[in-house]
């Protein structure tokens, strides 16, 4: 048996994409497994190189050559979807009872691999697939019961009923071959009442890249906003939180990084701010793995505004990093990212409404506490290393 791994939006280092490829091949060559990936025709040949990943795909699942304003996003699931299937044609030596993992599936994909397999190979000998989900679903939670389950929830984005559609082509000769995953607990629920089948709860994918040192003592903490920031991450609300956070008489620093130079407007708000207060460190542009892990360990203190209804049902990879990472965190309430942390002992603190002041006033509250938090989220670490381990991800992945 060997492993092959695809995900036509891993081609640079920007985003989740290269990391998670990293874990799960990482994972499975560490178990022994043979195992080749896949990534977009453009990939970096940097990161394909370290990777070993061959270029195949022609379309990021972000493309959308229609623009048709009415039914563009139907038409861009067909476009996609035949071209990413053409892509998949062109794989020699699938064999079965190989596994194909495709990670971080929008519904083109998932119409694409399930034609790709229905296409290609007989009912009784069939590869065993596996499709991991990761996109935001599109799906907002508006209720839960007391345990964390979801009661009701609403479609946010018309185009994420294709996820179910998809799902829906594979048939029933073919089913057991088919089992779809989500790298996180919250994100399993979520997807599963979208897709209406069963989604796995796999391990995380994200482990400690830092010295996942105790934060305790820590006389002024860095307060730091990462990643790829975009509107529903609450950028556009992070000029304000930190002009609160550096007018409080709280010892702390921030670090703001921003991973796309997008939204400029609050890139120059935070670039004047920091030429005025050297507590103040701004950080623009695509980080290298280096300076990533290095911008973690920098971190005491990490900050998610994140949209209640964006983040309603999944994590973000940052969130997940921190508690690797033995980093304390600020979240929004009843979201993916508050049952993730709850899963691990609550090593940071939640916000009711995700405003200028709400966010301040909740992280200056959990600076107050700061050591108690520090010992939660090193507690935290540890739980986080040994049930997410990559050995642990590799048994998942073989047993699915």
């Amino acid at each position: 048996m060997k492993a092959i791994y695809l995900d036509a939006a891993l081609i640079s280092e920007l985003g989740h994409f290269a990391g998670s490829c990293r874990s799960v091949a990482a994972a499975l060559r560490g178990a022994g497994i043979e195992t080749a990936v896949c990534g977009h025709s453009r990939i970096n040949p940097a990161l394909a190189a370290s990777v070993q990943a061959l270029p195949l795909f022609t379309l990021h699942p972000n493309s959308a050559p229609v623009s048709d304003p009415v039914c563009g996003w139907l038409a861009n699931f067909h476009h996609v979807a035949h071209v990413t299937a053409q892509d998949l044609g062109r794989l020699n030596g699938v064999q079965a009872g190989d596994l194909v993992i495709y990670n971080c599936a929008r519904p083109a994909q998932i119409a694409a691999v399930v034609s790709w397999v229905q296409q290609s190979f007989s009912p009784d000998r069939l590869p065993r697939v596996v499709i991991i989900l990761g996109w935001h679903p599109g799906m907002l939670v508006t209720s839960r019961n007391t345990a964390g389950d979801i009661v009701e929830w609403r479609l946010t984005d018309q185009a994420s009923c294709l996820y179910r559609f998809a799902a829906s082509m594979i048939q029933p000769a073919f089913a057991p071959a088919f089992r779809f995953a989500a790298a996180d607990r919250p994100g399993s629920t979520g997807w599963s009442q979208l897709l209406g089948v069963p989604v796995v709860a796999l391990p995380y994918f994200q482990t400690a890249t830092t010295r996942r040192r105790n934060r305790k003592g820590t006389e002024a903490p860095c307060v730091a906003f990462l990643g790829e920031q975009r509107e529903n991450k609450g950028y556009h609300l992070v000029p304000g939180i930190v002009a609160r956070l550096l007018a409080s008489n709280v010892p702390l620093r921030v670090l703001v990084q921003n991973s796309w130079s997008l939204m400029q407007t609050q890139n120059e708000l935070l670039h004047k701010m920091a030429q005025e207060n050297s507590r103040l460190t701004l950080r623009i542009g695509t980080a290298s793995v280096e300076e990533w892990s290095q911008h973690l360990d920098a971190s005491d203190f990490v900050v998610l505004p994140y949209d209640t209804g964006s983040y309603s049902t999944i994590i973000s990879g940052i969130g997940a990093e921190a508690v690797a990472n033995a980093i304390p965190q600020a979240v929004p309430k009843d979201t993916g990212l508050d049952l993730m942390m709850r899963e691990y002992g609550s090593p940071g603190v939640v916000f009711s409404e995700v405003t200028e002041s709400t966010v301040a006033d909740a992280v200056l509250d959990g600076l107050v506490h700061f050591d108690d938090l520090a010992d939660t989220a090193f507690e935290a670490a540890g739980a986080w290393a040994t049930r997410n381990e990559p050995a642990v991800l590799a048994r998942s992945l073989l047993s699915i």
